[in-house]
């Protein structure tokens, strides 16, 4: 996921502030004011090791992304929660499984929670066409989104790439 993040930026059109290494000046203020014990970091100084734990705390452990028996998916939902939401990235993997499995199981409630019912389900489908229908959720929803004109190529790619295991965080 860190690679598709950068370095320190400031960028006037970014609604989350300024950025360094993917985390917005917007959620580290957030997640000082709710645990202090982040209440000395500082966006411009935010090291690798910081924002990898801050990657794991607050977007891998509460979407249960390791309960995942998908890696393509759980590192996809990650990604790409990182950048839309958890939750969000959550309702869009449900709509994709409800698309692959209609007729077969119970419709998945699109909440956003990764409760056993979504870890069920999601273990009932084939990897690579939930993938697929996902990515194309994903795709769906950047098109939608309203954005600065300068961000739209940008999270189409992030959309688009494949990401490499062997790239994450906690992985061995």
């Amino acid at each position: 996921m860190l690679q598709n993040e950068g370095g320190y930026v400031n960028d006037k059109n970014d609604r989350g502030g300024e950025t360094n290494l993917g985390i917005s000046e917007n959620f580290l203020i957030d997640v000082k004011n709710r645990h202090k014990e982040y209440i000395n970091l500082q966006i411009k100084t935010l090291t690798l090791d910081q924002a990898k734990e801050l990657y794991h705390r607050f977007f891998w452990v509460p979407f249960s992304y390791d309960k995942f028996k998908k890696d393509s998916i759980a590192i996809k939902s990650f990604d790409i929660g990182v950048n839309i939401g958890g939750k969000s990235v959550i309702k869009l993997l449900q709509k994709s499984i409800n698309r692959l499995t209609i007729g077969q199981y119970k419709e998945l409630e699109i909440d956003g929670d990764v409760g056993g019912a979504t870890l069920l389900a999601l273990s009932y489908c084939d990897e690579k066409p939930l993938y697929l229908a996902f990515l194309a959720n994903i795709i769906a929803y950047y098109s939608n989104l309203k954005v600065h004109s300068s961000f739209r190529k940008g999270l189409m790619n992030r959309a688009k790439k494949n990401v490499n295991m062997q790239t994450y965080l906690w992985t061995k």
